[in-house]
């Protein structure tokens, strides 16, 4: 017994001391032969020499160098588009199911503390589904239902669903995305899953909610066609942000540019523990086989992964590095899932043989990958190495030591304490390929180390699984990636000649199409199927008539099968069938083919058939389409249908004198779906394929007329009454505008509400508005009868009195913002002359008790009559509009008359005497006050109260006479 380097059960980078029987593996990975019995002593690199094998360059060994992804192949791409997506709906419902949050300080800190013995980075749990979280069916336009529903694990950085009981009816399918990166979807997942076997395990998405819809088609019943069992949640963050130390010296694998085409051979993988349920990080490399036909067999260690069970969880991770040196962006990383396991030297709790595992990759494998050369022979001892490894599952990085032979049978051994060496390993870097420097070949993959990993153990020794102890056991895959019997097919002038039946566990590459000769009878009917996952990469195929020269028929869908259907209306003949990928580099498929005589199976022409004018609305309940003129030369006349979404109305099959249809009686602005197909008159009829679903809607209403609301001098409230339907939705609206210029500010907008108003607005100016309504197609009706209305007029300014006699007074009003033409009332509130108290002014200056309108221009400056001397009064303004509603008064201006000068009683000419002269200014003051103001403005007309009753009239006249006479 020694005290070995070997592993105990941990995921991840192998270090640790393990007192085991020492036995040396054979090449057959069946027996260890005993090395030493110093039981608890750690192993030195110089006391034991073991077994060996060659410790020199094997001059007869194999070297294979790396391959480029095809030049001149671009797969194609395929945006993700789930149903809802793909129908551009806005309404479904995702109801969730949520998790509650992991204990992730209690998980980290077990990693923490395994990570002092080496334990390997644990990145995820996974947590079972006791049942199906619960959805939400939808019904949808074309007769298909849609279930729809959120899981969510709190706290996840990322989720992978695993789906079983998988067994979905023909054309159902599952789509998985998360909503914060709905563009990185999963889907469609058809049948029994990927792998035809009712369970998978999807592949990965970011954050803690996973978004899953099920599309069922037309006739299909709404059951769940799966269940979802078990979740996936990483709790870990690897956005290459990590600062331990242990990372400290290593550089990133975009500092070396000239190992960059080997840095994308690596990738990092995540995958499931069959003994533990955790998931866990590693790094592995695509391998080159001898003939560079870019089959993708993937290397890695078998503490890694070494059981079917185990590869079907693998995704691997590629480009997961930074995009410059020393730069902050990070390329765009993509995703394989799955593979098969080919060979591994298994593993028993402890390191059997070198500590090595190869699967095909069975997931599509991104454009751009490298697949790494290799070397079959033994570097010499003091050779400089380069790693390329996924340390603690952060980003890439590069590290260079010096191999030497060391003490294992089955490891070479990498010395990181040298001169110039550069970087370490750790948990995570286990599965990664060690590469000779001078030629970039791989000659081993990374096992365990000697102590602990990291930047802070640069003594530590690390061990690779030798490449050539094992690859007499993979030899047979390197040789050539395996090819079905019918190669060298792989152009049409190679073509295999197949008849009918079924052909099964083909094989096409990007490297090597698949081409078929089929001969066909004329009149002959051939039908060609293939079965495939689609998830392994898409398969599509073409039918040439001839070889070199046209396409005929095609299947290029992206579905787990294709099928394609053409009818020889010519003579004997023979046909090319093209099969090849659309993207990845290699899948397996069976091509079934059948042949049969038939009548007339042709549909009329065109096929999809299509409109020739769309559906469109004619008014609120009507919809009109016509459909193209159909033509069939074998079995006319052709008939017309015109299908309808639910709420509308399907017509039944039309006669050729009937392309229109129109469907009536529908709701207004409401959309609807259309579609059209025709057939001819054979037996049974032939019928097109259905044109593309046309989305239109009924037209709205028009509007019955406008209101007004609330109105003031600057705006006018109004509101288009009458029936508009579903006025918020997309489009619809109404539109107000004014017919007269300057009204029209805060309008000329579509608006979703009934309601609008017009803002900056002159005072006092008739306004005349009218309203009219769009559908959700923004097709617009007429417009609703005009309506007018005035804005309010401003209250005038304060009046401007002046001129002041004993009994008279000037009047000017101010008009303030409002037009010309406003008209103003005066009112004298304040006096204790009782004749003009609460009195307004009329046109002639004198007391009136009711309001005189007059605009600014009338008004002038008015002289006010009749008062008293040495008299105060106030007066004050008020305006109206052009529909008599009047404003507030203004505020008031006060003015008092002057006092009387000293002439006496019938003294109407102010010359200081009684006389005779002063008969005619009596008479005058008598008969026409306003002349009398006119002719003596410095006199107060008072003065013709000789009878002192406090009243001018024909009372005083005999007083006059009196006072003139000296009676």
């Amino acid at each position: 017994m020694v005290c070995g380097l070997a592993m105990w059960r941990q995921r991840g980078l192998l270090v640790g001391v393990l007192c085991v029987s020492a036995w040396v593996l054979t090449a057959s990975g069946t027996a260890w032969a005993q090395i030493g019995d110093a039981p608890g002593e750690m192993v030195s690199t110089t006391a034991i020499e073991p077994l060996q094998t060659v410790d020199a360059e094997d001059l007869d060994a194999v070297e294979t160098p790396g391959v480029r992804w095809l030049v001149n192949y671009q797969p194609v791409e395929t945006p993700f588009e789930s149903p809802a997506m793909a129908r551009g709906l806005r309404s479904v419902a995702f109801p969730e199911s949520r998790l509650p949050a992991v204990d992730v300080d209690t998980l980290s800190a077990e990693d923490e503390a395994n990570a002092q013995w080496g334990t390997p980075p644990r990145v995820g749990i996974t947590r079972l589904l006791d049942v199906t979280p619960t959805g939400e069916w939808q019904e949808l336009s074309d007769g298909g239902q849609l279930w729809s529903m959120a899981l969510a694990s709190d706290g996840a950085q990322g989720m992978r669903l695993h789906f079983s009981n998988i067994n979905l009816p023909l054309g159902a399918e599952i789509y998985v995305y998360s909503p914060s990166d709905p563009e990185h979807g999963i889907g469609p997942l058809t049948g029994a899953g990927p792998r035809d076997s009712g369970d998978f395990w999807a592949r990965s998405i970011k954050g803690d909610t996973a978004y899953v819809e099920y599309y069922v088609p037309a006739g299909q019943p709404a059951v769940l066609g799966f269940e979802i069992d078990q979740v996936a949640h990483m709790y870990r963050i690897l956005d290459g942000s990590s600062t331990r130390s242990a990372l400290d010296c290593m550089p990133d694998i975009a500092c070396y540019p000239a190992w960059l085409d080997v840095s994308y051979s690596v990738a990092k993988m995540s995958f499931q523990d069959d003994d533990d349920g955790y998931w866990y990080n590693c790094t592995g490399t695509l391998l080159a086989t001898q003939t560079g036909d870019q089959t993708p067999y993937f290397l890695t260690s078998a503490h890694c992964i070494d059981s079917e069970t185990e590869a079907h969880t693998l995704e691997c991770e590629w480009f997961y590095q930074l995009l410059g040196c020393g730069t902050g962006g990070y390329m765009t990383t993509q995703q394989t899932n799955y593979a098969t396991l080919l060979g591994t030297s298994g593993y028993n709790g402890s390191v059997m043989g070198a500590d090595w595992t190869l699967m095909l990759l069975k997931g599509v494998v991104p454009a751009g990958v490298y697949w790494s050369g290799w070397i079959t022979g033994n570097p010499s001892t003091g050779t400089w190495s380069v790693g390329v490894h996924h340390a603690s599952g952060e980003r890439k990085f590069y590290c260079r030591a010096k191999r030497y032979s060391g003490v294992y049978t089955y490891f070479h051994e990498l010395r990181f304490n040298v001169t110039d060496a550069v970087g370490q390993i750790y948990y995570g870097s286990s599965g990664s390929g060690i590469f000779r420097e001078s030629d970039q070949a791989l000659f081993g993959n990374c096992s365990f180390g000697s102590g602990e990993a990291g930047c802070d153990h640069l003594s530590t020794y690390v061990y690779y699984g030798r490449f050539s102890t094992y690859y007499s056991t993979i030899s047979s895959y390197l040789a050539d990636g395996y090819d079905d019997g019918y190669e060298d097919n792989d152009d049409c002038a190679s073509a295999a000649a197949i008849g009918t039946g079924t052909f099964n566990n083909l094989v096409v590459k990007s490297t090597s199409e698949d081409w078929y000769e089929i001969s066909l009878a004329a009149g002959e009917q051939l039908t060609v199927a293939l079965e495939f996952t689609d998830g392994w990469g898409n398969i599509d195929m073409q039918l040439y008539d001839s070889c070199g020269g046209s396409v005929v028929a095609s299947a290029t869908t992206v579905t787990n099968n294709e099928s394609l259907v053409f009818i020889n209306t010519g003579g004997a003949a023979t046909f090319y069938l093209r099969v090849y990928l659309a993207d990845d580099v290699r899948n397996t498929y069976s091509i079934t083919v059948t042949k049969e005589n038939v009548g007339d199976i042709s549909p009329p022409q065109p096929d999809p058939m299509t409109f020739e004018v769309s559906p469109h609305a004619i008014s609120t309940s009507e919809i009109a389409m016509t459909a193209t003129t159909a033509t069939d030369s074998q079995s006319p006349p052709v008939e017309y249908y015109f299908e309808a979404s639910a709420g509308a109305h399907t017509s039944s099959w039309q006669s050729a004198a009937y392309r229109d249809y129109t469907d009536s009686g529908l709701n207004a602005n409401t959309e609807y779906y259309y579609r059209v197909k025709a057939r001819d008159s054979a037996v049974p009829p032939n019928e097109t394929n259905l044109s593309n679903w046309v989305l239109v809607a009924t037209l709205i209403e028009t509007p019955a007329s406008i209101t007004f609301g609330t109105v003031n001098s600057s705006s006018i409230a109004m509101t288009a009454t009458g029936t508009l339907t579903n006025l918020t939705l997309l489009s619809s609206g109404v539109y107000f505008d004014s017919e007269t210029t300057g009204g029209d500010s805060g309008l000329n907008a579509w608006i979703h509400t009934t309601t609008d108003t017009a803002v900056g607005l002159t005072p006092n100016t008739s306004y005349t508005y009218r309203v009219k309504a769009r559908n959700r197609d923004a097709i617009e009706t007429d417009w609703c009868p005009s309506a007018t209305k005035a804005t309010h007029a401003v209250t005038p300014g304060t009046p401007v009195l002046g001129n002041e006699t004993p009994a008279t007074l000037d009047l000017d009003v101010e008009i303030s913002y409002n037009p010309a033409y406003t008209e103003i009332a005066v009112q004298c509130y304040n006096t204790t002359d009782g004749s003009w108290l609460n009195m307004y002014v009329d046109a002639s200056g004198n007391a009136s008790a009711s309001p005189v309108w007059q605009s600014d221009a009338d008004w002038g400056t008015t002289t006010l009559l009749g008062l008293q001397p040495d008299t105060q009064y106030c007066f004050r303004a008020k305006a109206r509009n052009l529909e008599s509603l009047e404003t507030t008064f203004s505020s008031g201006a006060c003015l008092a008359t002057l006092p009387q000068a000293g002439f006496g009683l019938g003294d109407l000419n102010c010359d200081g005497a009684t006389d005779v002269f002063d008969i005619d200014p009596f008479v005058l003051a008598l008969t026409d006050p306003a002349a009398y103001a006119l002719a003596y403005p410095d006199c107060d007309i008072n003065l013709a109260d000789c009878n002192e009753d406090t009243s001018v009239d024909v009372f005083d006249i005999g007083a006059f006479v009196d006072i003139i006479t000296g009676s």
